[in-house]
């Protein structure tokens, strides 16, 4: 994949989950076009490229990421782009729950398909992962939240991880 600038984030962030199976997140409009006066650098990213280098081709236009696998681990800048979907931490990470819902408060108010495909895989992973009162109690919050503020999170969706929750 050829990155230069006139990309359009979205069409981005669609190609990048495709081609490596990865979870793109950026701040800003999903229809944010990758432009500088002069910047014409390029960057071929493929299977070998690192995220670092990703970050910083795209740091040019004033443009941060963090890159997501389908677990909800954020992937480290020094993995390579063919190993983001088996990316995973040698240690065990005491705060998976709290550290998702972090994510999942960046995805909630998106109503892009993509997104809320990530959205309900994070939510399984989560409630899977949820053992105290207090998380449970974050779940349930988040889920609310995500209920009132995204009109593609349906009262269905809502109740099926209410369900899976008890």
């Amino acid at each position: 994949m050829l990155l230069e600038q006139g990309i359009k984030l979205l069409d981005l962030k669609k190609s990048f989950k495709a081609e490596f199976g990865g979870l793109l997140i950026y701040e800003g409009s999903p229809n944010k076009v990758l432009s500088s006066k002069n910047k014409t650098l390029t960057l071929e990213l493929t299977k070998k490229t690192t995220i670092r280098e990703f970050e910083k081709f795209l740091q040019q236009f004033n443009v941060s990421i963090k890159i997501y696998n389908s677990s909800g681990i954020k992937v480290d800048s020094n993995v390579e782009m063919s190993e983001i979907q088996n990316f995973t931490k040698e240690e065990i990470e005491l705060d998976f729950v709290k550290k998702n819902l972090k994510l999942i408060s960046s995805l909630k108010d998106s109503t892009l398909f993509l997104d809320m495909d990530w959205l309900n895989r994070i939510y399984h992973q989560i409630i899977y992962a949820t053992e105290t009162i207090e998380d449970k109690k974050l779940v349930i919050k988040s889920l609310q939240d995500t209920l009132v503020t995204n009109s593609k999170f349906t009262q269905d969706d809502y109740d099926h991880f209410i369900k899976q929750l008890n």
